[in-house]
């Protein structure tokens, strides 16, 4: 990826602070937020940024049934780990709406190359009120960098 690409993820995922980039190594550096490692996601190559506990997975190159509803640097779940398992809140997006937020937590495993996030996920009505929950899964699944 290079740097007019990070710095529209930058740009993207973390509004305000673009300023702070520097890029080290052919890593992304935001601070102490850096994104070092790729991972799947449904057909999505996905960027974990992190600093220090709190994990941000970001849309690095989004699949094509995603087009329109997410772009590059578009946030897909935010929160914490404590190096067992992740929690936090995901989003998910739907044609004409704001993306909706719900709370997700779950284990890494496979010696740090699997992260699958459980939660209630929402599905909402073209005017977006409540249509119904789901148990909904988010796996996300390491293909390159540091761990």
């Amino acid at each position: 990826m290079s740097l007019d690409e990070y710095n529209r993820l930058v740009n993207t995922a973390l509004p305000g602070i673009a300023n702070l980039l520097s890029n080290h190594e052919n890593r992304l550096q935001v601070g102490a937020l850096r994104l070092a490692s790729y991972w799947n996601h449904n057909g999505s190559k996905m960027g974990l940024l992190a600093q220090g506990n709190r994990r941000i997975f970001v849309y690095v190159t989004p699949r094509s049934g995603m087009k329109g509803l997410v772009e590059q640097g578009t946030v897909l779940f935010s929160g914490t780990t404590d190096n067992t398992k992740y929690s936090g809140v995901a989003r998910r997006f739907s044609r004409g709406l704001d993306p909706i937020e719900y709370s997700v937590s779950g284990p890494i495993t496979n010696n740090g190359t699997k992260v699958t996030l459980n939660g209630k996920g929402i599905i909402r009505n073209s005017d977006g009120s409540v249509k119904r929950t789901f148990n909904d899964t988010l796996n996300f699944e390491f293909v390159s960098g540091p761990l």
